[in-house]
């Protein structure tokens, strides 16, 4: 896990349970096969920033350079979830 994202997750409003089932999500993706930490991450970043960056009230936009490899499926669906066009 990235030091930004930790400390994200550190500062972040949420409990427990919160943590343990976004552990256990992360952990059914990479099993699954469809992505790897180093992708989970990037997106995670991507989120990070777009929120950061996103005034109060608006939907969270994540930049098509922040959402990581466009080949990959886990980065064609990143980029339908965010509204990104392909």
């Amino acid at each position: 896990m990235s030091t930004t994202r930790r400390d994200f997750l550190a500062t972040a409003v949420g409990s427990r349970y919160y943590h343990h089932w976004l552990a256990a999500l992360e952990r059914l993706v990479i099993e699954k096969g469809l992505t790897d930490r180093a992708g989970l991450d990037v997106r995670s970043e991507a989120w990070i920033e777009g929120y950061q960056h996103t005034p109060h009230g608006q939907p969270v936009e994540l930049l098509a350079d922040h959402i990581g490899d466009t080949n990959s499926c886990a980065g064609t669906a990143a980029r339908t979830l965010a509204g990104i066009d392909t």
